[in-house]
C-alpha cells in the first residue's frame, strides 16, 4: 500500500466556497500559504482552515491559476495508487 503525505495548502473562504461548488481550479490569491513553500510541480492536497480535505492536485507559484485539482477523493492520500492505472 501507498501512503501519500502531500503538502497541505489551505485556502481562504473563497476559495474553499469554489472547490466544493465543483471547480477545478485554484486561484493564487485564495491560498494561504506556509512555510516551508511546495515547489512548481508539487502533489499537493488542499484543505480549508479546519483541516477538511477538499481535493488533490498540482500546486504551481509561477501562476495565477496557482492549483488544479486531480481529485476529490481522499482515497488517493492512502492507497495503492498502481490499482488505479493498471
Amino acid at each position: 500500500m501507498t501512503l501519500l503525505n502531500p503538502h497541505k495548502i489551505y485556502l481562504q473562504a473563497k476559495g474553499v466556497k469554489r472547490l466544493v461548488e465543483g471547480h477545478p481550479w485554484v486561484f493564487a490569491n485564495d491560498i494561504v500559504l506556509q512555510k516551508p513553500y511546495p515547489q512548481p510541480g508539487t502533489l499537493v492536497s488542499f484543505r480549508d482552515q479546519r483541516e477538511h480535505f477538499l481535493g488533490l492536485g498540482y500546486y504551481n507559484s509561477h501562476a495565477l491559476i496557482a492549483g488544479r485539482v486531480l481529485s476529490r477523493s481522499p482515497k488517493w492520500l492512502s492507497s495503492d495508487l498502481k490499482s488505479y492505472w493498471l
